[in-house]
């Protein structure tokens, strides 16, 4: 038995956490995938006894554990890949209808969830109401998801952001939507800033009024001159007979030059009268892009291709998206499909075809080769403006801001602070991406060296990797820990499971097949680990398209600033709950890659966040200077990141707060 668990203890060490391993785990080692995936335990009951001679069996008790937990316990189970609604209902009804809280919630997310068919979120809410009636900050969180959104009621944000200030502990109106937020400050810097731009504008114009002044003067002196020499040589044509023919040459070409110069100046002046006017907007211009289809290579010439951690996008600029590309060889292509029209191509390969682009999120291309082999390529569809283009007004003015030092709180125990950083850019069947290995190294540095995070990163995870490190996770974390994932790489759209009215969305691993989300590591995953995890507080940052695919909804935030005593019983109600909160790159959109050694937007913003923060930045903080530095890069195309609550992760309140060190563990 010794070596048994001494070799169970060597593997913890080298899969890179500290090797915590329990007795009853000695016997045994997950050992697949589908080993660490969670499902509904109905475990045997307990002998217990009565005095000391009457033993009775209690009844079956519910638990959310892994699948080689509850094999190991004895319980009873159906395989994560075939749970049903019906399957859930059988492990959590009894002890729900018995009245325990825990159980009521586990039976309101499931009919929320669907589990393969629709979800049903009129009994989600009744559920969720019974349990809410008992304080339980779960279903609190729960309900306001479901009135923000108006699923199984009507829409009602008033009272969803009630639900959420119940959960959070916090009264008042110290609590708001982010969307709020963002619109206050927005409001309240708008005045000042169009004061500024105004200043600047007029600045400006008088420039480019001197400058159209110096130009008409200067042209009036050369049109001038040109007179006098004009005049000059019809005085002295006489004259001018006995010249050396050079002579007249000489002033012809005078003339010849200074009419030139004239011509260039009239085109500067109108340039200039044009940028006065507001027209100098520049047209947008991309790489040519290529993809393989059987023996046809594809090159897309109009619009650009799109380089991102998702499938290849095509920005729509208008209602109508034009396509225009070459098929080569020509002779080696037999039909090519645009979505389900047939396209024409002519005897060069060129093909050209207009699509209405309102509501087109994803087409396909396809072909069938002489040979007879049919491939397709699916593109990402993106709207010409994103959340983007809602940049907060007051946000130049903090673009170079230092976050204010804080104190950690009073009588806020310190746990471990734990990162899981996943990199992928070498994919197997997906299109390699350029910087998430370095996005991934850099963070975690920084988090080991400036905030004292233990520190983990897979580089080119497979999905047995993720979900493996996802379990050790859950395994070794105490309620008093904080956890951090950070993910970059692919992230696609797509269900393991029909029915499902929302979008899902999931992480690539490098082994992830394209067409088979079974080989994905879904949102459902993901939240299913957060959940078991005693972890006190998990934020995940997702640097992948699609993110917010993990939230569905907002979260309260604390609006306007506080003091110091406000902000430490801010901050130690937020630490004292039981949070689960992603800050993703981009919404239901695809997010930008960047080249190999160079850090994507939501990385850099990250990094540079971090870098400058002092005392205790909490999450939200983060979340705020992160939103403000992505925005003022520029981008048009790309969300800003969200922030939400992970939706079935057990999100009851407050936040990750991060802590700067006194003495950085430089290394």
């Amino acid at each position: 038995m010794r070596k048994i668990t001494l070799a169970i203890v060597l593997c913890s060490a080298l899969l890179g956490f500290s090797a915590t391993v329990t007795v009853a785990a000695a016997t045994k080692f997950p050992k697949t995938a589908e080993d660490v995936l969670i499902i509904d335990c109905l475990l045997p009951g307990q002998v217990r006894k009565l005095g000391r001679i009457n033993a009775f069996l209690s009844p079956r008790r519910p638990a959310r554990l892994s699948q080689f937990e509850c094999g190991l316990r004895g319980g009873e189970y159906v395989e994560f890949d075939r749970a049903t609604l019906q399957s859930s209902l059988s492990v959590w009804l009894a002890a729900a209808t018995a009245g325990e809280v825990e159980a009521m919630v586990m039976v309101g997310e499931a009919f929320a969830k669907g589990f393969g068919a629709a979800p049903d979120y009129v009994q989600a809410l009744l559920w969720f109401q019974r349990a809410a009636e008992k304080g339980d900050a779960r279903a609190l969180q729960n309900l306001g998801h479901l009135h923000e959104l108006g699923l199984g009621t009507a829409a009602n944000r008033d009272l969803a952001l009630d639900f959420y200030r119940r959960a959070s502990g916090i009264a008042g109106e110290r609590v708001v939507f982010t969307s709020t937020l963002f619109d206050e400050r927005e409001i309240t810097s708008e005045l000042e800033l169009t004061k500024a731009q105004l200043g600047q504008y007029e600045l400006k114009l008088k420039g480019l009024q001197a400058q159209i002044a110096s130009l008409q003067s200067d042209n009036a002196a050369k049109l001038a001159e040109v007179q006098r020499l004009r005049l000059q040589s019809a005085r002295d044509s006489a004259a001018a007979k006995t010249l050396a023919q050079s002579t007249w040459l000489v002033l012809e070409e005078q003339i010849r030059q200074q009419e030139l110069q004239i011509s260039d100046q009239r085109s500067a002046l109108g340039q200039l009268e044009r940028a006065i006017a507001g027209d100098g907007g520049s047209a947008y211009r991309g790489n040519e892009a290529l993809a393989q289809l059987g023996a046809v290579s594809l090159s897309l010439l109009e619009p650009s291709v799109l380089r991102v951690r998702g499938a290849p996008a095509v920005q729509a600029k208008s209602e109508q998206l034009k396509l225009v590309g070459r098929a080569s060889p020509r002779n080696a292509l037999k039909t090519l499909w645009v979505g389900t029209t047939e396209v024409k191509v002519d005897e060069q390969g060129l093909f050209n075809v207009s699509l209405d682009s309102l509501g087109l999120q994803r087409l396909v291309i396809g072909a069938l080769d002489a040979r007879g082999q049919r491939s397709e390529v699916a593109l990402s569809v993106i709207a010409e403006q994103g959340q983007a283009a809602k940049v907060p007004a007051s946000a130049a003015a903090r673009e170079n801001a230092t976050t204010g030092a804080r104190s950690w709180p009073k009588g806020l125990k310190r746990g471990k602070r734990w990162l899981l950083a996943v990199g992928n850019r070498n994919y197997q069947e997906f299109e390699d991406l350029g910087s998430p290995v370095e996005d991934a190294q850099a963070i975690a540095t920084l988090l080991e060296q400036r905030f004292g995070f233990q520190t983990r990163v897979l580089r080119d995870a497979t999905r047995l990797d993720m979900l493996l490190a996802l379990d050790q996770l859950r395994r070794e974390t105490k309620p008093d820990d904080d956890v951090l994932i950070y993910f970059a790489g692919h992230g696609v759209l797509g269900s393991e499971q029909s029915g499902a009215s929302v979008q899902q969305g999931a992480w690539v691993p490098v082994d992830g097949k394209v067409s088979v989300p079974a080989t994905w590591v879904s949102n459902r995953v993901v939240t299913d680990m957060l959940a078991g995890m005693p972890a006190r507080n998990a934020l995940v940052l997702a640097d992948s398209c699609y993110g917010g695919t993990l939230t569905q909804s907002g979260i309260p935030q604390s609006a306007g600033s506080f003091d110091g005593s406000q902000w430490q019983a801010w901050a130690t109600a937020s630490g004292q709950g039981r949070s689960r909160i992603a800050m993703t790159a981009g919404g239901l959109r695809p997010v930008f890659d960047a080249n190999v050694g160079s850090h994507s937007s939501f990385a850099r913003a990250l990094l540079t966040v971090l870098k400058r923060s002092n005392g205790v930045l909490e999450a939200q903080q983060l979340y705020r200077e992160v939103s403000d530095f992505v925005a003022l890069s520029g981008s048009e195309v790309s969300d800003l990141p969200t922030f939400a609550a992970i939706q079935f992760a057990g999100h009851q309140r407050g936040e990750l707060l991060l802590e700067v060190l006194s003495k950085p563990n430089l290394r």
